[in-house]
């Protein structure tokens, strides 16, 4: 990696956050012995970087001072990340881990994939020694065994150094169990394919509730089984029940969740590549125990590859499922809609129907009332001229004692013309009222038209095109033309033959007129 680049990311406070609570493992493997050597200690950040400075040397030499082993694993398991954290900030001080870095011959490459955040899987070659070879792996960011493992083994010595970061404290304790109670746990490959079982097994286990999530919005929606659909049919209405939208962001979660077991599966089938050819770079030692060890983990990476399939099939299976559940939620939603709109429409026919009958009575009160107006009308007059010739300041009574005065007719008379001037006196105010409706109608539809064009006008949408003058209407222009000829000679364009009067003209242009209220009219 370029020199500059780890120098930023070191020079970053940000990546890096020193606590205590480091662990080193070391076992040996001794040839006279049955029983590995098993060192397990918890260091603190200062005794870490006293460890590193003093050449991170065996702390099993006080064990067994005068005999070598034959194989070995020495681990620095950082402090563990708590939670849902990421495994950056690193829990080591930047000039303690590029001295660890440089001492267990760990290229900087391992630092850019941890705080890029990026999975890897790859093996390299020592550039300082022949016979050191690495291994490198960086997981996906999961909620469960996310870790980053940097491995080198020296083909000469047979001594594995690994730097391992990122695991919970379950997850670091879980892995120096394994490794206890491994009797080939000192094997280069053992510490990667452990750790590869795990996390697929996590992933199985998330699979599988994920499986179990989408089949209870199966059972909601009721597609559960093909064989069932047919005994379903008396759970439609609580569909209704159902709250879709809920529904919907459990399935996109559900989605998301595949992606990421489906991305996981991935790299996880890296890591067996990249440990196979870590394997095949080392080589096989001819011992006994080391066949032994190589067949034993050998059958492991098999074991996690046919895993992964399986779960990448179950993951195919469930993302194909969801889709088919995202259809069968729309379909639910338009259905619902549909019911909603029906209901509505129901409800608005009904509206119609009480408006319609409201309005047969009102019309029946209305013609009622005017036919009570129009005896009204008719009758009044007639009262009113009784009335007032019963008054006491008139006398019609008659001169010879009869039934029957003799100004009968003056009654008759004013009645008549009283009723005809009252009955014409409201037929002026109703044609007044309905001329005086239309009209304010008719500039209230013309001041919304003006309105509108000067809202297209400002929108830029109608352009003032200069007009010429208006010189007549379209009927103007097809009718015939007012316009004649002063005599029969001086009209060559167009008369009767052998006569004075010439033949009316038809106007051959047909002149627009802009009624905008901006028209721009040339004088």
């Amino acid at each position: 990696m370029d020199e500059s680049v780890l120098e930023e990311l070191l020079d970053d406070g940000g990546n890096f956050a020193p606590v205590d609570g480091h662990r080193l493992v070391e076992i040996y493997a001794y040839e006279d012995s049955t029983k590995n050597v098993f060192v397990d200690e918890t260091l603190s950040g200062k005794q870490v970087r006293e460890w590193v400075k003093s050449g991170a040397e065996s702390r099993c030499a006080d064990v067994t001072p005068t005999i070598k082993p034959t194989h070995g694993l020495r681990l620095l398991i950082c402090s563990p990340r708590i939670l849902d954290r990421n495994i950056t900030p690193l829990p080591l001080k930047p000039i303690v881990l590029k001295n660890l870095l440089e001492r267990w011959r760990i290229p900087s490459l391992f630092l850019r994939s941890i705080c890029r955040r990026i999975p890897i899987a790859t093996t390299y070659r020592s550039t300082l020694s022949k016979t050191t070879t690495g291994l490198l792996l960086r997981t996906n960011l999961s909620w469960s065994w996310q870790y980053a493992l940097a491995m080198s083994h020296d083909t000469t010595t047979n001594i594995t150094t690994a730097l391992l970061v990122g695991l919970r404290s379950d997850e670091t304790t879980s892995l120096i169990s394994s490794l206890k109670k491994s009797k080939h746990a000192h094997f280069h490959i053992l510490l990667p394919s452990i750790l590869m079982d795990n996390a697929v097994d996590a992933v199985s286990q998330d699979a599988e509730a994920r499986r179990g999530s989408l089949l209870q919005i199966c059972y909601a929606t009721g597609l559960h089984g093909f064989n069932r659909i047919g005994s379903v049919g008396a759970d439609l209405d609580d569909r209704d029940l159902l709250d879709l939208e809920v529904m919907m962001q459990k399935l996109t979660s559900l989605a998301d969740a595949c992606a990421g077991i489906d991305a996981v599966c991935k790299t996880q089938a890296r890591f067996i590549d990249a440990v196979t050819k870590f394997e095949t770079t080392i080589g096989t030692l001819k011992d006994e125990r080391t066949g032994e060890e190589f067949f034993e983990n050998g059958q492991r990476l098999d074991f996690i590859g046919q895993l992964l399939k399986g779960i990448e099939s179950k993951v195919g299976y469930t993302k194909t499922s969801a889709q088919g559940q995202v259809q069968t939620i729309y379909s639910l939603i338009s259905q619902k809609d549909s019911r909603a709109h029906i209901a509505s429409a129901e409800a608005t026919r009904q509206i119609a129907d009480e408006s319609r009958k409201m309005a047969h009575l009102t019309r029946r009160d209305s013609t009622d009332m005017r036919i009570i107006a129009a005896v009204t009308m008719v009758f009044l007059p007639g009262t009113f001229t009784a009335t007032l010739f019963s008054a006491s300041f008139f006398d019609f009574t008659p001169t010879d004692h009869g039934l029957v005065s003799s100004w009968i007719w003056l009654y008759c008379v004013i009645t008549f013309i009283l009723t005809l001037f009252v009955l014409l006196a409201w037929w002026l105010f109703v044609r007044h009222q309905t001329h005086k409706l239309r009209k304010a109608i008719g500039q209230e539809s013309r001041d919304s038209i003006t309105v509108e064009m000067e809202k297209s006008l400002e929108a830029g949408k109608v352009s003032q095109i200069p007009l010429r003058p208006y010189l007549g209407s379209v009927s103007d222009a097809i009718g015939p033309s007012p316009v004649w000829s002063g005599s029969g000679s001086g009209n060559t364009g167009g008369g009767y033959s052998g006569s004075g009067v010439s033949q009316p003209r038809r106007v051959t242009r047909v002149e627009t007129r802009d009624i905008s209220p901006h028209r721009n009219v040339k004088s």
